[in-house]
């Protein structure tokens, strides 16, 4: 969205099956007026204010991104069971632990800049 809202470029990439990362309830606004399903959205924005949250969610997005505490407690307050985008800064080498379904997945991460890993469910 942010490299070129033309709503001709969106409704284009639309028709062709693309999916949105969108910051912003403008930018939520802007595809669903342009007959994107909400469920081809992520809000990828990790700082969203709890009525932004709620609209999203009652407009029909499913994926939401978050990189604190705080925003993974106003997402479970207002749009509870959707699926997460957890973002995750390392500085160098270390190892990331999930805890998923009662046991401990953990893989080396070697990157130098946020990455993005989904948790559905």
């Amino acid at each position: 969205m942010k490299a070129n809202p033309a709503p001709e470029i969106i409704q284009l990439l639309a028709t062709l099956g693309s999916r949105f990362d969108i910051a912003s309830r403008y930018e939520l606004d802007l595809c669903l007026s342009l007959g994107v399903p909400a469920t081809w959205l992520s809000y990828g924005n990790t700082v969203k204010k709890e009525v932004d949250i709620a609209y999203a969610f009652a407009c029909g997005v499913r994926l939401f991104a978050f990189d604190s505490v705080a925003e993974l407690e106003k997402l479970g307050r207002q749009a509870p069971g959707v699926g997460l985008q957890f973002r995750v800064l390392s500085q160098g080498q270390t190892r990331i632990g999930l805890f998923l379904e009662n046991s401990v997945v953990t893989w080396p991460w070697r990157m130098n800049y946020s990455s993005n890993v989904v948790i559905s469910g």
